[in-house]
Formats: structure tokens, C-alpha cells, sequence
């Protein structure tokens, strides 16, 4: 990654390579809005970009 993509995250940290196995996909009807990783049981987390059009 470059420096400029680190640059946009604010307070995150890092995760260990493999720590978060699960991934989901976010669809509205048909159409994929994002992907997300599984971070609790009722949790997703998206990048910021990632919203409802």
C-alpha cells in the first residue's frame, strides 16, 4: 500500500494478517454495494465510502 491510503485512516490500527476470516457483501436488491468484514456477531465494518446510494 502507499503512503497517501495510510494517510486516510484516522485512529485505526492494524490487524493481524488472517485475524478477520469472514467477509460480507452488501447488496440493494441485485445490485453490490460493498464489501465488509464481520467484527461481532450484529457488526460489519465497510470502508467511509461504503453508504446507500
Amino acid at each position: 500500500h502507499s503512503r497517501a491510503q495510510e494517510n486516510k485512516v484516522l485512529g485505526g490500527q492494524e490487524c493481524r494478517p488472517h485475524s478477520q476470516p469472514w467477509q460480507a457483501a452488501l447488496f440493494q436488491g441485485k445490485q453490490l454495494l460493498c464489501g465488509g468484514v464481520l467484527i461481532g456477531g450484529n457488526w460489519i465494518l465497510t470502508a467511509a465510502h461504503c453508504k446507500k446510494p
